[in-house]
């Protein structure tokens, strides 16, 4: 399944799981550290139109792939095969999607349905016809 939203392809520049994980050993080699298996789940939100986790071992941000159960903190070099993202996955993505990318987020508490309530509110992806044009006779 692919995502509407943006995973590590544009926030790191990499395509494919082997692309992320060929970056981490760079990373690594570039900073002298190890890489650590880290067992934690990580909880995936979304953020600025990015899927994104929180490192539990230093708090950083880390780019996720919704469908992918691989990432890794590139500050800290830790990485995770546990990834929790939300059950309404596709239905979150449809109410982001008509907004405008800043405000594309999406905490781990909420739900499509509630996304789509503050789309109501906030008039997103409601369309308004312009007026009639008076030169034209109907």
């Amino acid at each position: 399944m692919s995502t509407r939203l943006r995973g590590p392809a544009a926030t790191i520049g990499t395509e494919t799981i082997a692309a992320y994980e060929a970056r981490v050993v760079a990373q690594a080699s570039a900073k002298g550290l190890r890489i650590t298996v880290d067992v934690r789940t990580l909880i995936a939100y979304v953020n600025g139109g990015r899927w994104v986790a929180n490192c539990p071992h230093c708090n950083s941000g880390i780019a996720v792939h919704p469908d992918w159960r691989y990432a890794a903190c590139l500050d800290c070099l830790h990485t995770y095969a546990a990834i929790t993202v939300p059950g309404d996955r596709v239905a979150v993505e449809d109410a982001l999607a008509v907004r405008p990318v800043n405000n594309q987020n999406c905490l781990p508490t909420e739900t499509a349905a509630q996304l789509h309530d503050e789309n109501t509110r906030r008039g997103y992806g409601i369309r308004i016809a312009p007026p009639p044009d008076p030169e034209v006779a109907p």
